[in-house]
């Protein structure tokens, strides 16, 4: 093999090395957010739960309102050579999501923060994004008794 081969092989190499070290650095941040964001619900839960709300909140793997599970899923999206990092929580058809980007700043859906701000403590943004993801999630479960909406059939026109 020529040396232009080998060097077309080599930038190869080099683009797939650096995109499997972005997607676990993602991965491990999305779990940890995940695990932060379960933490945060948990305690907004222990909140309801203190108030006589009928919601269920033992440790941050068993959360549920109105018996509904609460779901904190991370992911990541690795579409060589596009990343895309996530948490989802989710409850019944209510739903947030924490965006993680390639430098590891996360949007909770106010301002965006470095991932370096958990180590001091979580931002407010965080915990008001969780807070109004469990009033969401309250609310559509005790509207809805968790059952997914459906949707109305739409009346056919004139043929």
């Amino acid at each position: 093999m020529n040396e232009p081969a080998k060097a077309v092989l080599m930038a190869l190499v080099k683009s797939w090395g650096k995109f499997t070290a972005e997607q676990t650095k993602l991965e491990t941040a999305s779990q940890e957010v995940s695990a932060l964001a379960a933490k945060t619900i948990q305690t907004a839960l222990s909140f309801l739960k203190e108030q006589h709300l009928d919601v269920e909140c033992a440790s941050p793997a068993a959360l549920s309102i109105m018996k509904v599970p609460v779901e904190i899923v991370p992911a990541v999206e690795d579409h060589f050579p596009a990343l895309k990092a996530s948490v989802v929580m989710r409850c019944g058809e209510a739903h947030r999501t924490i965006l993680i980007d390639l430098n590891l700043n996360i949007n909770a859906g106010g301002t965006t923060f470095p991932f370096e701000h958990f180590k001091k403590g979580i931002p407010d943004s965080f915990t008001m994004n969780a807070v109004e993801f469990v009033k969401d999630a309250f609310l559509y479960v005790a509207r809805t008794s968790g059952k997914p909406s459906v949707p109305e059939p739409v009346p056919a026109g004139p043929a």
